[in-house]
């Protein structure tokens, strides 16, 4: 796979991900667009997981640590989860993929977003001094874990520049989505004093 559609597809998987994730928490996106968003990231993501094994590594820690900390919890995550494996199990009866799970790195993924998870948790409630709660609250240890298993060669290189397009457009559809509530409360409040 070329590496510009890798990044721009992890990039697509963030920022979709996190519309989803917005327009259920917060409400500020069209929860029928969601479900269409979930149809494709899911679509998306469970293409990639059944052509390349180490984005298959990725998706299946993503998938794992959002269980576990029961972050699908809505809908759209549930179609699109189902989605996640449907697509490569149907890819694997037609035996157009065949490849092998590197279990030490899958397990590493995994255990490292397990960190990042609880860190975030404890960032949040400000349990932490200033850097290191900076540190989880962008959920850094799994980068860094990334990072170093690239650099060890163990992972090409662009996955971690994949990763990182991924987050970053998780961040930025964050942002956005929590710019846009502070507008639509103002208005709202704006509304209210004139009325």
């Amino acid at each position: 796979m070329e590496w510009y559609i890798l990044i721009f597809s992890y990039a697509l998987l963030g920022s979709g991900i996190k519309y989803i994730d917005q327009a259920y928490d917060l409400g500020i996106f069209n929860r029928k667009t969601a479900i269409l968003m979930a149809v494709l990231m899911g679509i998306l993501m469970g293409s990639l997981a059944s052509v390349d094994p180490i984005s298959a590594m990725f998706f299946l820690s993503f998938v794992i640590f959002a269980l576990v900390s029961h972050k699908i919890d809505n809908p759209a995550f549930y179609l699109g989860t189902l989605l996640v494996f449907l697509v490569p199990f149907i890819k694997s009866v037609y035996n157009i993929y065949n490849y092998q799970i590197n279990w030490l790195i899958l397990s590493v993924l995994i255990f490292s977003g397990w960190i990042d998870e609880k860190g975030n948790a404890l960032a949040d409630q400000k349990k932490m001094g200033r850097v290191l709660g900076m540190f989880f609250y962008y959920r850094m240890f799994m980068k860094v874990v990334v990072l170093i298993l690239a650099l060890a060669s163990i992972i090409p290189l662009v996955y971690f520049f994949a990763f990182m397009a991924y987050d970053l457009a998780y961040l930025g559809v964050g942002i956005y989505s929590r710019h846009q509530l502070i507008k639509y409360n103002i208005s709202k409040i704006n509304g209210f004093k004139r009325g």
